[in-house]
Parts: C-alpha cells; structure tokens; sequence
C-alpha cells in the first residue's frame, strides 16, 4: 500500500491498484476508476481531482486482505449512468495502474482474469457491489 496515499487529494492521489475503465472517445474521455485506496473509505465515490471527467469507486480499503486474491464485480454501465448522469458511450480501453509517485513510496499490486459480460450474465444481486470470492481475481493488492 502506498503510505499515506489518498486519492482525495491531488498531492497524495496514489493507489494500491486502479482499474480504469475509459470511455467515449480518445481525446477527452470520460473515466471510472475502481481503486483499492489506502485511506478513503469503501464504498465512496467521488470526483477524480486530478482530471475533471474522471470518478472514482473505492472498492477496498486499507490493508485487510493483503497478500490474498479478491474478486470484484462491478457493473460500469450502471455507475457509469450514476456517476455521470447519462448513458455511457463506447468503452475505449481497460487501463490498470498501482501508484505511488506522489507518496514517494512503493506499491505493488497484480492483477488477472478480467471479464467483461453483458449484464444479462448475472443474477441481479450479484450486480449490486462487490464480492469476495476466490477465484477468479480481478483486483490484488500485495
């Protein structure tokens, strides 16, 4: 975990792992990041402060669960609708990133198995947060 990191804020906006996923178009695209933060507390959701059409879901929390892989699943076009107030366009891109520039100090996160299914592929309670099950990982901080 990178200490003190916080992506509330721009000078300490570092994270254990990030996925990203990007849309609309290649110039300016509007962004979900869910992170694995050191410090914000699960479940927010908040603006980016480093790029004004970007959100942020903190998935994870703290350092519960190092060393252990879990599980996310995340429905993008529902917080995508939420979290921006309109209907998504096309996913340009996955992006994955473990920071810690701005804390100056070492992070280190894997990542595997990524899926991306229609929602149809699921029960309607599994789309309603996250879970942690064993396998397959899509988050990992260790």
């Amino acid at each position: 975990m990178p200490p003190g990191g916080d992506e509330r804020r721009p000078e300490t906006h570092d994270s254990a792992a990030g996925v990203y996923v990007i849309f609309d178009n290649h110039i300016f695209p509007r962004v979900i990041k869910y992170v694995w933060s050191a410090t914000v507390p699960e479940g927010t959701r908040l603006q980016n402060p480093l790029y004004w059409r970007a959100k942020m879901v903190v998935l994870r929390s703290g350092p519960s669960g190092l060393g252990e892989w879990h599980q996310e699943t995340v429905n993008f076009y529902r917080d995508y609708r939420e979290l921006f107030g309109a209907e998504p366009g096309s996913v340009q891109g996955i992006g994955l990133m473990t920071s810690s520039s701005f804390t100056q100090s070492v992070a280190v996160a894997d990542y595997d198995d990524f899926l991306l299914l229609k929602t149809e592929a699921f029960p309607a309670e599994e789309l309603t947060g996250t879970s942690a099950q064993g396998s397959p990982a899509t988050i990992s901080d260790q």
